[in-house]
């Protein structure tokens, strides 16, 4: 018996397929191919052993985290192993699985819009930058957020702005100076020096500097003198030379942003050996000249500032957009605009029948007392 068309199609395919098969596909191949995916399996276990060892979660955590790997890294170009490397990095520093999770898909994504930065290089500046600042690892997509937002406006990429905070971030922090405003001021000094790692020197020894910290001097290396001995003598150099006043009160320090853009409001209005004896008692005098760079900047320093502050600000207006567009769209806000309308058309009717419900209220008043005047033996004029 003759074979259907159907049939007679499907064997030419088979076999077209087996030629082809045959014909790129030699079994060398197929055992190499074979190795490399054992290999790769070999990897990722590698990865999960190791985020197992320094994490206290159990096995529903560590295979949540390996789904999580695996969607994260179709999502952003990355390999599975590579993303619960970064996870394990992130747990070793004390951070849940859930946040470890975040973490990673953070630092893969720095990575991603860096120029050809290595993932070592991402977990640092971020880890320095998180802690520095005190940051919940809720925020870290945020950061590399306004890392991106600044660098594709000013000079400088989004690895230098990490590369400066990772050397500098605790020393804002103690200097009362906000992310947004050490982002604006890392980069506007980058305009002129275009040296993220001496900048980022250079600000840790102006907060010192600021604070009086000796210590912390000492352990960088820099000099000190008389305006790192006592607060108040740099508070009065600043004071009498641009009548800024470098102290919110007796005990608190403005921040770094605030002190260097109100000095810089006045610093073309000084003489040339004002500015440099100003920059060395800030800065010393190996820093000086990164701090004149900013000064020279000064609008700048506004600028970037407020674009960090802005892109905050959009984001948030962007997430109450989508929170109220859910809200206002979900079928429990729906039902309850419905029931709201109908109880508003109750209402409605008891205010047109108002009316009528008072003249009743009066008739039954009336009633009331002529019935109660009866019994007290009075009688109607």
């Amino acid at each position: 018996m003759g074979k259907n068309f159907l049939s007679q199609i499907g064997n030419r395919l088979s076999d077209m397929n087996s030629k082809f098969v045959a014909q790129f596909l030699s079994w060398q191949d197929w055992i190499r191919y074979l190795q490399q995916g054992f290999n790769l399996v070999n990897e990722i276990n590698k990865s999960v052993t190791e985020l197992r060892k320094v994490s206290d979660g159990t096995e529903s955590d560590l295979n949540n985290a390996l789904k999580q790997a695996t969607s994260d890294a179709k999502e952003l170009g990355s390999s599975i192993s590579n993303i619960v490397s970064l996870q394990a990095d992130w747990a070793r520093l004390g951070y849940s699985i859930p946040d470890a999770e975040k973490l990673a898909k953070t630092t893969q994504l720095y990575v991603n819009v860096g120029d050809n930065m290595s993932t070592e290089t991402a977990s640092e500046n971020l880890i320095s930058t998180l802690q520095g600042f005190q940051l919940d690892a809720s925020k870290a997509e945020s950061i590399i957020d306004k890392f991106n937002e600044v660098a594709n406006h000013y000079a400088i990429d989004t690895q230098g702005i990490g590369e400066a905070l990772k050397r500098s971030a605790a020393s804002f922090n103690a200097a009362n100076t906000s992310l947004s405003e050490s982002i604006a001021l890392v980069t506007t000094a980058n305009a002129v020096v275009q040296d993220p790692d001496s900048i980022g020197t250079t600000f840790k020894t102006l907060s010192a500097r600021i604070r009086g910290a000796e210590t912390e001097l000492q352990n960088l290396g820099e000099e000190t003198d008389e305006y790192t001995k006592t607060t108040s003598k740099l508070r009065d150099l600043v004071k009498s030379l641009t009548g800024f006043d470098i102290m919110e009160d007796e005990n608190t320090f403005k921040s770094i942003y605030d002190i260097l853009l109100g000095i810089g409001k006045e610093w073309n209005n000084l003489t040339d050996l004002e500015q440099s004896s100003l920059g060395e008692a800030l800065a010393g005098k190996r820093n000086a000249n990164v701090l004149y760079s900013v000064m020279q900047n000064i609008d700048q320093l506004e600028d970037v500032y407020q674009k960090s502050i802005q892109y905050s600000i959009d984001v948030t207006k962007a997430k109450l957009e989508e929170l109220a567009n859910d809200f206002l769209s979900s079928d429990f806000l729906k039902g309850a605009i419905d029931a709201g309308g109908k109880f508003i058309d109750i209402l409605d009717g008891i205010v047109n029948h108002v009316g009528i419900l008072r003249t009743a209220f009066i008739g039954l008043a009336g009633y009331l007392t002529a019935k109660n005047a009866n019994k007290l033996g009075y009688t109607s004029i």
